[in-house]
């Protein structure tokens, strides 16, 4: 539990550091891993996301019977079995956390498969834990279902290359999510030395092999970013300082889209000479109505903020985020009620039209671990003086220091 307090406004001590990528460190990590000689990370983030995957590769590559356990990591789930499978003598048993072995894995398991791939069910079909025996795979062509998770395509896409002939990938389902997500894979292949075109709802990937680059960087994660910039919406006015953020319009994050979300809220964002932004709130509102299904990672700090602000909000396309560490579109609902907000859902829409309740700011919020959860609740403590969080360390997953970073904004930090 931690005990966050505030004034209304805070004296910022000093910038705040953003976290790399976790998104972006994922794909990094697999590639490298693809690679005959892989090069040098940089800016890779301290989490436990990136640390499981990590240690899922150096367990693989030993090409010893093994158990990997992924713990809570969704991406590290979903990329590891694209790997297992598609690397020869591989014979592991992939599992999770207890919530993992409920999240779906159907989509990559039933493309793997068409390509040649042995994985087997352990427990329940359509979910981990997974006995994969590694082979070579086959092309040409695979289906996979697109509207449930892009990291099932993107983990496809990392190992086409080492299929003969390469993989045509024909993606399936009314929609894809998270499609920035796949352009982001798509990028970092082609940095790594693949070829590979999308035509329509098909990606064309060529045989190849992979060159890591000499040195590789990560980027500031624009995902951390969001929850700054909730903080600067509240403070209208005061600046909020990160050390780094690249400009959006050069960065590969589909996140990026973050900049111009919260210009609905007020905010603007100058990029600095030295690579740092400055956050600035204060400027004229405007009611949200937006599809975010390219984005899911912003809809808790934008709906958390969007409440605190006073503006009305409507998002759509997010079905999906019933499927991530807990149900979230119900979490971000049942503890905007302890705020005084009545958030509600409807089919793949989470909205909120004014309508408030007695707050309850003396209720925990509770993370329900959900380390999203968790950072896009922290600045209530503006609106409120006092809040408090259950389960802080949820964080670890992606943002370790986010708790030091918010002591930089002036906020106190009671554990």
């Amino acid at each position: 539990m931690i005990t966050l307090k505030s004034q209304s406004n805070v004296p910022q001590l000093s910038p705040v550091s953003l976290p790399g990528s976790k998104s972006m460190a994922a794909r990094a990590l697999i590639l490298n891993a693809l690679s005959g000689e892989p090069g040098s990370l940089s800016g890779l983030p301290q989490c436990e996301d990136t640390s499981s995957l990590r240690r899922a590769i150096d367990l693989l590559a030993e090409k010893e019977p093994a158990t990997i356990d992924v713990g809570a990591a969704g991406t590290a789930m979903r990329f590891m079995t694209a790997l297992c499978a598609s690397t020869p003598g591989a014979h592991v048993m992939l599992t999770g956390t207890e919530r993992m072995r409920r999240r779906p894995i159907a989509p990559v398991v039933d493309a793997l498969r068409q390509i040649g791939a042995d994985i087997e069910y352990q427990r329940h079909d359509g979910f981990p834990p997974l006995l994969i025996k590694g082979m070579p795979l086959r092309g040409p062509e695979v289906d996979i279902r697109a509207d449930i998770s892009s990291q099932f395509i993107s983990a496809l896409m990392m190992i086409a290359p080492g299929c003969p002939g390469g993989l045509d990938i024909n993606r399936k389902g009314a929609k894809t999510v998270s499609r920035p997500y796949i352009r982001m894979t798509a990028k970092m292949m082609e940095d790594f030395g693949a070829k590979l075109s999308e035509v329509d709802s098909r990606i064309v990937i060529e045989e190849g092999k992979y060159s890591a680059p000499a040195h590789y960087e990560i980027e500031p994660d624009w995902s951390a970013a969001s929850y700054f910039y909730e903080f600067a919406a509240l403070l209208k006015g005061e600046p909020v300082h990160l050390s780094r953020l690249l400009p959006a319009e050069k960065s590969v994050q589909g996140d990026s889209r973050c900049a111009a979300l919260f210009s609905n809220l007020g905010v603007s964002t100058e990029y600095l000479p030295d690579g740092g932004a400055v956050l600035r709130g204060g400027g004229p509102v405007v009611k949200a109505d937006e599809d975010l299904s390219e984005t899911p990672d912003l809809v808790p700090a934008l709906a958390v903020a969007h409440c605190l602000c006073g503006v009305p909000f409507r998002f759509k396309g997010i079905n999906h985020l019933r499927l991530k560490e807990c149900d979230r579109l119900a979490v971000i609902v049942a503890e905007l009620r302890k705020l005084g907000f009545v958030a509600q859902t409807q089919e793949d829409v989470l909205y909120w039209d004014g309508e408030t309740c007695d707050a309850a700011p003396h209720e925990p919020i509770r993370t329900h671990d959900d380390h999203r959860i968790a950072m896009a609740f922290a600045p209530a403590v503006l609106r409120f003086g006092e809040i408090v969080i259950l389960h802080e360390g949820v964080v670890d997953k992606s943002y370790p220091d986010f708790w030091n970073n918010l002591e930089r904004l002036g906020i106190s930090i009671y554990y």
